[in-house]
């Protein structure tokens, strides 16, 4: 818009009386002389502040809120949900020392935790099972003289009839308390009960069905002048033979130590095996595949 005489750049809220706007509005006007000496005036009215915040500005606040809510939930899951795993672990262990080790995932701190924690899970099963051990070993050695006392206090009769008359009497009372699945141990205490033991495990093989067995190796154990009357190879022969006879007579299991002695004594169980499967066959039945008949022979 031109106007008639000289005037200045300039700005304010309103314009006043003349100026074409309304009072109270906030503007700006430019005003620019030209060639001819006439002057330009150019008014821009200036938008009003509005008094609450835009919907859309309110709707990308709540949208970025919610997002970082979001993003945050799942890293603080994603951090602690180890450490649950751990604590659950700590208080399962005393129950299954054998339970499967935990996860190795997570922030770095997490993941050394857990390390630890498996290995000390580890270590105390290494520990339990060698106790384990040992406690077997000294419940073995002891239990020859464990067993005469039971016998001689309980029982007092060493007889084969009288310990099948135990086992007779014994049975009622596991099935009361809900023992199904049986080893009978005949109790092979020394040399002398030896034989009695044997007629023992057969007799209670033939009457109750029951699998029998026992410390076989007991006999030559505590035989004390093996050695000074035969020599000291005689005892690995005595105990293979003891060992065979047994199966010979019937027995399903053996119970001998130490360890080492195996190698006299799966031959002899072997050899014994082997000779009984061919009556086994004459019978119609078949033995295994992993019957010694098939490794022996």
């Amino acid at each position: 818009m031109r106007g008639g005489g000289p005037g200045t750049m300039g700005g304010g809220a309103g314009f006043g009386p003349g100026g074409g706007r309304g009072p109270g509005l906030a503007g700006l006007r430019t005003e620019v002389q030209l060639r001819d000496g006439s002057w330009a005036r150019f008014d821009t009215e200036l938008p009003e502040a509005p008094q609450t915040l835009p919907w859309r500005l309110v709707l990308t606040l709540a949208v970025l809120l919610a997002s970082v809510l979001a993003l945050s939930f799942v890293a603080v899951r994603w951090v602690v949900r180890p450490l649950q795993q751990l604590t659950e672990a700590a208080q399962a262990l005393g129950e299954d020392l054998n339970r499967p080790p935990l996860p190795e995932d997570g922030p770095r701190e997490v993941r050394q935790a857990a390390q630890a924690f498996n290995t000390m899970q580890q270590r105390l099963a290494a520990f339990i099972d060698e106790r384990t051990r040992l406690l077997t070993a000294l419940s073995h050695d002891l239990k020859t003289p464990l067993t005469r006392m039971r016998l001689r206090a309980d029982l007092l009769d060493f007889t084969a009839a009288g310990r099948v008359e135990s086992v007779r009497q014994l049975l009622p009372r596991l099935e009361q308390a809900g023992i199904r699945k049986l080893l009978v141990d005949t109790c092979f205490l020394d040399l002398a009960t030896y034989g009695q033991a044997c007629q023992a495990l057969w007799e209670i093989k033939d009457e109750f069905g029951l699998p029998a067995g026992g410390g076989v190796h007991n006999a030559v154990a505590t035989w004390k002048g093996l050695k000074k009357k035969l020599g000291g190879e005689a005892k690995d022969a005595c105990v293979a033979a003891a060992c065979a006879s047994a199966v010979a007579i019937g027995g399903d299991f053996l119970l001998y130590g130490p360890v080492e002695d195996a190698k006299y004594i799966f031959p002899a169980v072997a050899m014994i095996d082997t000779g009984h499967s061919q009556v086994a066959i004459e019978r119609g039945l078949k033995p295994d595949p992993n019957h010694p008949r098939y490794r022996v022979g």
